[in-house]
């Protein structure tokens, strides 16, 4: 359905022209579809290589992926079909243009928000698509079904309202605009593709040729092969690759890109401030810290997708990071469960790593003259961090993190007895760790567990817990362990034995389907306890039913590497 967004450029240019509505040729039938790496080579070669940002799509999602997403947005479509057709019953009084226009879309649309429907408009619901910059500008392509029955599609709403959107041309390409505080937005089918895009007017000579394709860039992401190199380095699929410069970002704010990124800046009234050749040169190193992130989708199937990004990093900084990361028994394990959270966090290290670099700062504060509010806040935050760190008790340096996990659980029923689960902390002397929590929580002072592994029931005074839990701990050589549940002291005597993973440092896991029947349990307990009156149905549960019906169990987790940081996350489909 993003093709709809193109209304907001068309339905607005409507209002400011006065010309009548005149027939037009239908455009083209769109050529046969070329094989995947020449239609990304092809896509690339119309990207400039300066552009800070890009985001390009040139293989659809699965058709079986796009059938599951469409169940979920199926009680928003019937919706949205349901107010159209109130709309359309509705005489059409109004002479307001804007008005004309919106009913004219509102016909085209009425009952076919649908795959067959959107097809008979030339609209795809499986399209390649890609997100630029041209000038720093926006510029998004997006392939449609069928450019002749889009474009039939549109000259039918310009005769129902009974004008013409204002156009322009650029050599032979015709588009559709509107200028907003010398901002022209234009919206163009270019072959098979629609095209959405920004730029100061002043400049759109220089960047609608680039725009619509007419004219290459100087350079291009094919000919520096930016998106290949990154889909070689972290395994990105062409159905969806992308990244953002933070040094080409850099590069236009210090006066390094003297080209249509520097261009449009000026153009749009944003002459940066001179910078001193020593904040140049300070930001530069700040920013060459974390050069760039990218992202994309490294497995898409019918029953799951991953999708990851990762921020790359100054070579000694990524060191630093994965130095801090705690060695936890049990997290980063994928399995399904409820919910899952955990933490690797060296907590001794962590401190070291944040007291080297408050303290690095300090001795060598910014020489830059726009720094110095900033080497105020470091000088007095390493005073301040040195101070809360001394506070804290010795036994808590021996902590490297903690892992919960939630396997089952009844929520609905409000009945604590159905959690079954467990918790683990890990930590380098569990032992001193239990005297100091019996020292300091005296319902505690009577717990006798071993560093041997064996779960041991425990006992404390009423009131404490709820009722119909029966919690256990256990302790092994570098970690302590709570259970609650059926078998889950048995899980927990493994853990506290096992090997940690030191390679995770957060993880966050929870069925989304069970999650969403949860929610959908205690709104309709809610409603139970209304009067009939005010119940009523609530629109949203249509919806969080759907999402139940599709989506399973969703883990995402962070890691630090010799690069950099890597984000996860895994979706399972029903």
């Amino acid at each position: 359905m993003l093709p709809l967004i193109s209304v907001l450029v068309l339905a607005t240019s409507w209002s400011c022209s006065d010309k009548e509505k005149t027939p037009e040729k239908p455009a083209a039938e769109a050529p046969v579809k070329q094989e995947k790496s020449e239609e990304l080579s092809k896509v690339l070669k119309q990207i400039p290589a300066d552009t800070p940002y890009a985001f390009v799509s040139i293989e659809p999602m699965p058709e079986k992926i796009l059938d599951k997403l469409l169940k979920i947005f199926e009680p928003v479509r019937l919706e949205i079909e349901k107010e159209i057709a109130a709309e359309l019953k509705n005489p059409a009084t109004s002479d307001d243009l804007e008005e004309k226009v919106a009913r004219a879309f509102a016909e085209e649309l009425g009952g076919k928000i649908n795959k067959a429907g959107l097809s008979g408009l030339g609209i795809s619901t499986s399209p390649r698509w890609a997100l630029y910059g041209v000038g720093l500008m926006p510029v998004f392509r997006l392939s449609l079904a069928d450019p002749a029955k889009f474009k039939a599609m549109l000259d039918r709403v310009q005769t129902k309202a009974g004008k013409e959107a204002q156009t322009r041309k650029v050599g032979a390409q015709e588009y559709w605009y509107l200028v907003e505080d010398g901002m022209l937005m234009v919206a163009a089918i270019v072959g098979t593709d629609l095209i959405l895009a920004a730029t100061p007017e002043s400049m759109a000579k220089d960047t609608l040729p680039i725009v619509f394709g007419q004219k290459a860039p100087v350079k291009s992401l094919a000919s520096i092969g930016t998106i290949d190199t990154l889909r070689k380095a972290h395994g990105y699929k062409s159905v969806g690759v992308g990244f953002v410069s933070f040094t080409g970002i850099a590069d236009v704010v210090l006066g390094k890109d003297t080209g249509l990124n520097a261009a449009t800046i000026k153009a749009m009234g944003g002459d940066l401030p001179p910078l001193s050749p020593v904040c140049k040169g300070e930001i530069g190193n700040m920013v060459a810290k974390a050069p760039h992130i990218s992202f994309g989708y490294t497995e898409v199937t019918d029953s799951k997708w991953v999708s990851k990004a990762n921020l790359a990093l100054d070579g000694a900084l990524a060191a630093d990071l994965q130095g801090i990361v705690g060695s936890v028994a049990g997290l980063g394990d994928a399995a399904p469960a409820f919910v899952k959270f955990g933490i690797g966090l060296d907590l001794k290290k962590a401190i070291a790593f944040a007291r080297k670099q408050l303290s690095t700062m300090a001795a060598k504060p910014f020489q830059c003259e726009l720094m110095a509010e900033v080497n105020e806040g470091v000088t007095a935050g390493n005073a301040e961090f040195g101070a809360f760190a001394a506070q804290l008790p010795p036994f808590l340096m021996g902590v490297k993190g903690g892992n919960l996990v939630i396997k089952d659980a009844d929520f609905a029923s409000n009945d604590p007895s159905s959690v079954t689960g467990n918790v683990i902390l890990s930590v380098d002397q569990p032992a001193q760790m239990v005297t100091m929590l019996k020292a300091m929580v005296p319902p505690l002072s009577s717990l006798n567990v071993a560093p041997d592994g064996k779960p041991v029931k425990l006992t404390l005074p009423p009131g404490m817990l709820p009722p119909g839990i029966d919690p256990y701990i256990a302790m092994g050589d570098s970690g302590l362990g709570v259970a609650v549940g059926k078998g889950e002291d048995a899980a927990i005597a493994k853990l506290v034995k096992a090997k940690g993973n030191s390679g995770t440092f957060l993880a966050i896991g929870y069925d989304v389907g069970r999650f969403m029947k949860t929610v959908n349990g205690q709104m309709a307990a809610m409603r139970a306890m209304m009067p009939p009156e005010a119940a009523g149905s609530d629109p949203g549960e249509a919806l969080t039913k759907a999402i139940a019906e599709v989506f399973g169990y969703t883990f995402s987790e962070v890691k630090f590497t010799p690069k950099g940081v890597d984000f996860t996350q895994s979706i399972w489909l029903k």
